[in-house]
């Protein structure tokens, strides 16, 4: 798989109905292998709901520092709080937090980049974005 937006979170995105600057926008690091599976569909998944809990290993604070410009996504790096032991993340999944998983939306869907896949400590796990052109995302 590559990087990728999901595209309903997308048109979530340009319909004005999430705010990259406003709104709360958290990482979860995935498991995508363990039963039950998650594989990624960027046409059909649309919230946080279709990732089964299990796999929701770990999640971030509400990302900090979160910048727009010229197309193109950025935020602080940030930490997954207290990723379980043994478990590894195989990719970490951007989304705007309503509070409920099942209207949630699914922004991003980063399984290629420095650290992936890891395996947890039962410590925080340090996500660092990319710090190339693209950065979180392009638009």
């Amino acid at each position: 798989m590559a990087n990728a937006w999901y595209k309903k979170g997308k048109e979530k995105f340009a319909n004005g109905e999430i705010s990259w600057g406003s709104d709360d926008i958290k990482a979860v690091g995935v498991d995508t292998t363990t039963s039950p599976t998650y594989t990624f569909d960027d046409d059909a998944d649309e919230y946080l709901s279709v990732i089964p809990a299990a796999l929701r290993l770990a999640t971030s604070a509400n990302l900090a520092s979160k910048t727009y410009a010229l197309g193109v996504l950025d935020a602080a790096d940030t930490d997954l709080v207290a990723v379980p032991a043994g478990e590894v993340v195989r990719a970490v999944v951007v989304y705007k937090d309503s509070g409920d998983p099942a209207t949630s939306p699914l922004l991003l869907y980063l399984d290629t980049g420095a650290g992936l896949p890891f395996t947890g400590t039962g410590a925080n796990a340090h996500v660092q974005w990319d710090n190339g052109a693209n950065k979180m995302g392009v638009l």
